[in-house]
């Protein structure tokens, strides 16, 4: 028998401190203000 891939989604909240740093700024240009600040991620 097969085995069925599976796969986990992960959440991260980021600090404030992170919306100071242009790296940040760049890859999120559609950031919106009082948004929380988290980074998405998944394992498989």
């Amino acid at each position: 028998m097969a085995r069925r891939p599976h796969y986990h989604v992960y959440v991260i909240e980021l600090s404030k401190a992170v919306l100071d740093e242009p790296r940040f700024r760049k890859s999120n240009p559609n950031y919106r203000e009082g948004q929380p600040c988290v980074y998405v991620g998944m394992t498989g």
